[in-house]
């Protein structure tokens, strides 16, 4: 495992016999807090240390289960593909799908900027007045 690009290695912490992530584990989902990992190996260290070490394993493992649903979605995707009469209709559909996000980011801005609500239907009486509160 790497943190900024640096592999992590705590030699006191090995030598107490912390080799692998799973050593920090108290089950399958929680991680032992600080002072059971203090007791439990009797390893002298820093909070910072270990709550930076436990959340760095926490960003991997989401990282991970996504890029494993990312690739869970494309397997069904081809399969889907293979099986369809139509397959060009499906590949258009996907096509469209991801080219069809809009920009949130830059809508939400001028949303603020001109202190919007936000709603679903727009007219132009709107538009117009958000023009005159923008100016």
């Amino acid at each position: 495992m790497r943190i900024g690009n640096k592999p992590v290695y705590y030699k006191s912490w090995s030598s107490k016999g912390i080799q692998n992530f799973r050593h920090l584990m108290k089950d399958a989902h929680n991680f032992l807090s600080f002072t059971e990992l203090k007791e439990q190996f009797d390893v002298k260290t820093n909070f910072l240390v270990y709550h930076g070490l436990v959340s760095c394993i926490k960003l991997l493992t989401k990282a991970i289960q996504n890029q494993n649903e990312t690739n869970r979605n494309f397997s069904t995707f081809v399969e889907n593909f293979m099986k369809a009469p139509k397959s060009n209709r499906l590949a258009y559909k996907k096509l469209v799908s991801a080219k069809q996000s809009s920009p949130r980011r830059s809508q939400e801005k001028w949303s603020a900027d001109c202190n919007l609500q936000r709603s679903i239907g727009i007219r132009r009486d709107q538009l117009s007045l958000a023009r005159i509160n923008c100016l």
